[in-house]
C-alpha cells in the first residue's frame, strides 16, 4: 500500500513555491498543512501565466484538497482552470483502502492506491510509476530518472538541488 511521507511534514505549516520559466517568475504553488487529530489535510493555491508575444500560451488557477489519515491519502479533490476550460478531480479511497475510486474531467474509474496523486509537495513521487493527474484525474505511467545534484540560482542565492527527469 502506498504510503505519502506525511510523518516528514508533520511540523511544517506551509509550503510556498514560485514558479520559473527561463529564469522569470511566473506564477506560485502553495501548500498549508493542518493536522486534526490522526488526519492531515493538505490545501492548495496555485496559479500561473505563460506569455508569448503577447499571446497568453497558458493561464492556470487551481484549488486542491488533500485528506490523508495515518499516512495513507483517502480523498483528493480538485478544481482548476486551464486556458478557459474547467477541469477537476474528485478522488476517495474504498473503504479498505486497497483503491482508489476516481471521478475526473478526463477519467472515471480506479487504480491501485499505490498510484501518487500529482501534486508535487510531496517527495514520493519520485519513486512511483503511476501518477493521478490533480488536474484531471487521468493515471498516467511515468518513469523518473535521477540526473544528479546542481545548484540553481534564485534571486542571487545558491540553492543544492537535486534534478529528476520524468517521462510520461
Amino acid at each position: 500500500k502506498s504510503s505519502a511521507h506525511v510523518k516528514h511534514y508533520e511540523n511544517i505549516k506551509s509550503l510556498e513555491y514560485e514558479l520559473f520559466l527561463n529564469n522569470e517568475p511566473i506564477g506560485f504553488h502553495n501548500f498549508k498543512f493542518k493536522k486534526n487529530g490522526d488526519l492531515l489535510h493538505v490545501n492548495s493555491l496555485g496559479a500561473f501565466k505563460v506569455t508569448k508575444l503577447g499571446f497568453d500560451l497558458m493561464n492556470y488557477h487551481t484549488k486542491t484538497e488533500e485528506v490523508y489519515r495515518k499516512d495513507k491519502l483517502i480523498k483528493f479533490n480538485s478544481k482548476t482552470k486551464q486556458n478557459d476550460k474547467e477541469k477537476y478531480v474528485i478522488l476517495k479511497a474504498n473503504s479498505d483502502n486497497s483503491y482508489f475510486e476516481i471521478n475526473g474531467s478526463s477519467f472515471k474509474g480506479k487504480t491501485s492506491v499505490s498510484s501518487i496523486i500529482g501534486s508535487w509537495w510531496n517527495h514520493e513521487i519520485v519513486t512511483k510509476s503511476k501518477q493521478i493527474s490533480a488536474v484531471s484525474g487521468r493515471v498516467i505511467d511515468q518513469k523518473v530518472k535521477f540526473i544528479g545534484k546542481k545548484k540553481i540560482k534564485i534571486y542571487n542565492k545558491e540553492y543544492d538541488a537535486l534534478h529528476f527527469l520524468f517521462l510520461s
